[in-house]
């Protein structure tokens, strides 16, 4: 895709990354800061074993990963994504899954529409995992 050809058919909140970022700031930053500002205690870009979790909670075992439209595919932006990206993503699932982890992922438009509901998903998925590690 050329940059003129996904702005003609791109919905809003739907934008290439390098776009979003010299555009808005990409609000998966507005997203980290609004994690990192509560009391919710989440590292960036956490390494288990040969994969990077864009926000982990190592204590909780939650991942949350933010995908980029354009780059993991988006059925709802129109962007089928790059193989790789869907194979690793499956197996990066596959793997922390495996290690007892939840993984929470959010699309790029989601969080460009709606950051707070994205912030409210992850308060949620803490508030599961809690209760599914600790009992209610």
């Amino acid at each position: 895709y050329t940059l003129s050809a996904m702005k003609s058919r791109t919905p809003a909140g739907c934008i290439p990354f390098s776009q979003a970022t010299l555009q808005y700031g990409f609000n998966a930053k507005n997203l980290r800061k609004l994690i990192h500002e509560g009391t919710l205690k989440f590292q960036t870009e956490f390494l288990l074993g040969y994969y990077r979790i864009d926000e982990a909670d190592p204590k909780l075992k939650l991942a949350v990963e933010v995908d980029g439209c354009y780059w993991h595919g988006c059925v709802d932006c129109g962007f089928p994504g790059l193989r790789s990206n869907h194979s690793l993503d499956k197996r990066k699932n596959s793997y922390l899954e495996s290690q007892g982890w939840r993984v929470l992922r959010l699309k790029e438009h989601e969080i460009n529409l709606d950051v707070e509901s994205c912030v409210e998903r992850v308060v949620k998925a803490i508030s599961q995992q809690k209760e599914a590690l600790n009992g209610p």
